[in-house]
């Protein structure tokens, strides 16, 4: 027993000093830092515990006819293939149950209250319609969510200039920008351009949407509203959430979502991997239940919530291997401008005017290619708008100005990164020049 107990320790030791090893290598080299490359990194975490298991086991699994029988070789072969996956998947559910009840049980909380979503078999999730919910934070009072039949954001007051039974003016495509996160309806530009050129308007943006969305809210909304101006978001990091199969994450969970790839050398969407859990997701609630008490959190909620997303990557990743499920094309740029050029093309054969809203997040303006050929659009320079009202290019101005931020005690502390009211008059400024007789 005693020497079993030594074993043990030694074993445990070498483990420790391995992860050390790996983790100052990582830090060093920054090797791993690519949201691409850290599979690799847990893959040398999982080889790391099975070597230990194996070096604390070996004296029980090995003997000199080992390796003088095939089967026993393939069982051998076999077991460290099985024990590796298993590893593997068991290290990336934990870091998700870990990553998630960080992300609720932290200072500067951001999460929304309520139902606020719904999940959706094309878009992945959408905002609930005829719904009230709030966007929470621990330093910022409650920002109210309401939205209309549609599930459309809306004001909470009576002059709304959003009504779907009245001719549609103004339809805005976009994410979390243009939904107006962190800021209350009246307070977003696609309020203030309704309200400042007496125009009936539509916000269809979503927070966490990419560029595949807006082109199928095109395709849905174009045909049934057909506005008089379409007001599309063009940000660097909407083409990025269209190459992946999952929406951007505070913490651990995923919402799969639509994606591009090619299919008989052209550009298509193809719809989410799996079905949305986004209706069981519930941030606010599980902070205010398991709050200080990870290991309840653990067993009660998380094992299942995360365990079942971890069978269903698995899942995705068999039909990729087997073919069923194509991964998401690497064709940046190409995608980028289909996507844009294919809602220009429906915006033209519904008689809609275009209007591309250039909006980083960040002194630098966004200098992607813009769609060429038989197009026809005009171009709301939202960044030149906010840069002017700058002294400088600096980052740090920039978030001063245009961030949220709250007071902790004395301290003034930053809390969110989305645009904040001033940045969203000046943003609407941009948007109301391209607009006739403005």
């Amino acid at each position: 027993m005693k020497k079993i107990v030594i074993d043990a320790l030694v074993t445990i030791f070498i483990c420790a000093g391995l992860f050390f090893l790996l983790q100052f290598f990582a830090e060093k080299t920054g090797l791993f830092l690519p949201l691409n490359t850290r599979h690799i990194y847990q893959l040398l975490q999982a080889f790391i515990i099975l070597f230990c298991l194996y070096a604390f086991f070996y004296k029980r699994l090995w003997n000199s006819g080992l390796f003088r029988s095939p089967l026993k070789i393939s069982l051998f072969l076999f077991s460290i293939v099985t024990l590796l996956f298993i590893i593997y998947h068991s290290l990336s559910l934990n870091k998700s149950i870990l990553a998630y009840y960080r992300y609720f049980s932290s200072d500067n909380f951001i999460s929304w209250k309520g139902r606020m979503y719904e999940r959706d078999s094309l878009l992945g999730y959408r905002m609930r319609p005829d719904n009230f919910s709030s966007l929470v934070y621990d330093l910022k009072q409650p920002v109210p969510v309401k939205t209309d039949s549609n599930g459309f954001r809306v004001a909470h007051t009576r002059e709304q200039f959003s009504d779907v039974n009245k001719p549609v003016d103004l339809l805005f495509l976009g994410c979390s920008f243009t939904f107006g996160s962190a800021c209350k309806a009246e307070e977003t530009f696609p309020y203030i351009v309704a309200r400042e050129s007496g125009m009936n308007y539509i916000n269809a943006a979503v927070g966490g949407y990419g560029l595949a969305q807006m082109l199928i809210q095109a395709n849905q909304l174009l045909p049934k509203y057909k506005p008089r101006y379409i007001i599309i978001q063009r940000s660097p990091w909407l083409i990025e959430r269209s190459l992946i199969e999952f929406a951007p994450s505070r913490g651990g969970y995923l919402l799969p979502t639509p994606y591009f790839i090619e299919k008989e050398n052209e550009f298509a969407i193809d719809p989410p991997v799996y079905q949305s859990p986004i209706n069981e997701l519930l941030p606010e609630e599980d902070r205010k239940i398991y709050k200080g008490n990870f290991l309840r959190y653990y067993f009660k909620k998380g094992i299942s919530y995360f365990g079942n997303q971890q069978i269903q990557i698995i899942k995705t990743r068999m039909r990729n291997i087997l073919g069923h499920k194509k991964r998401p094309t690497p064709k940046r740029h190409e995608a980028e401008l289909f996507a844009y050029s294919e809602i220009i093309k429906l915006a033209r054969a519904h008689d809609v005017e275009v209007i591309l809203l250039h909006l980083n997040n960040g002194p630098i303006t966004f200098k992607g290619k813009l769609p060429v050929g038989n197009y026809s659009y005009r171009i709301a320079n939202a960044d030149s708008a906010l840069r002017q009202r700058m002294s400088s290019s600096d980052e740090q101005e920039y978030v001063r100005l245009f961030g949220h931020w709250g007071m902790r005690g004395n301290d003034s502390v930053f809390i969110d990164g989305h645009p904040n009211p001033l940045a969203h008059k000046l943003i609407a400024t941009s948007i109301l020049m391209q607009l006739p007789g403005k």
